[in-house]
C-alpha cells in the first residue's frame, strides 16, 4: 500500500543539471563558431575583390567600410555595456520583469540610433566621395545599411548574461 517515494539522489540532479550546461555550452560554442565564420568570411571577401576586382577597388571597398563601421560604433553607443550590467544585476535579483524590459528599451534605442546613423551616412555619402575624390557614395550608401542591424546585434550579443549557464541563479 505504501509504495516508497523515488526521489532522485543527489548525484543523478548533479547529472541532470551537468547535462544541461554540456548542451547550452555547446550550443554556444556554435553560436561563437558561426561568428568567427562570419569575421573570416569578411577576410576572404576581401581577398576575392583584390583578385577579381583589383587593389583600387578594394582600397574604396576598405574606406567605405571604415567609415560605415566607426559608424555603427556610434550607433550603439554603449548601449551593450548598459544591457549587461542591468541584465546581471536584475536577473542577481531575481526581477525578469525588469530584465525583459531592459533588454526590450536597449533594442528599441539602439534600433532608433542605428538608423540615424544608417539614414545620416545615407544622405553624407556624397559628400565623403568628393573629400575622399573616389566613388565610394554608392558603396557608403549601401553598407550604411547595415547600422541598425549591427547595433541590434550588439544589444543582442550583450543580453547572454540572461541564459541561465552564464547568469549566477542555478535552476
Amino acid at each position: 500500500m505504501n509504495e516508497p517515494i523515488d526521489t532522485p539522489t543527489s548525484a543523478e540532479l548533479d547529472r541532470e543539471l551537468m547535462g544541461r550546461d554540456i548542451k547550452d555550452l555547446a550550443g554556444g560554442a556554435l553560436v561563437t563558431f558561426v561568428g568567427k565564420a562570419g569575421r573570416i568570411s569578411r577576410g576572404a571577401f576581401i581577398w576575392v575583390i583584390s583578385a577579381l576586382c583589383g587593389w583600387d577597388v578594394q582600397g574604396l571597398y576598405t574606406v567605405a567600410w571604415g567609415f560605415v563601421s566607426t559608424l555603427n560604433k556610434i550607433a550603439r553607443f554603449g548601449m551593450q555595456r548598459a544591457v549587461v550590467r542591468y541584465v546581471v544585476v536584475g536577473r542577481a535579483e531575481g526581477e525578469e520583469p525588469a530584465v525583459e524590459r531592459t533588454q526590450a528599451v536597449a533594442m528599441a534605442t539602439a534600433c532608433a540610433a542605428g538608423i540615424l546613423v544608417a539614414w545620416a551616412a545615407y544622405l553624407s555619402a556624397d559628400m565623403i566621395a568628393v573629400a575622399y575624390d573616389s566613388p565610394i557614395a554608392p558603396a557608403i550608401r549601401i553598407m550604411a545599411i547595415s547600422s541598425p542591424f549591427m547595433a541590434a546585434t550588439a544589444v543582442l550579443v550583450a543580453s547572454t548574461p540572461r541564459f541561465p549557464i552564464v547568469s549566477s541563479k542555478n535552476e
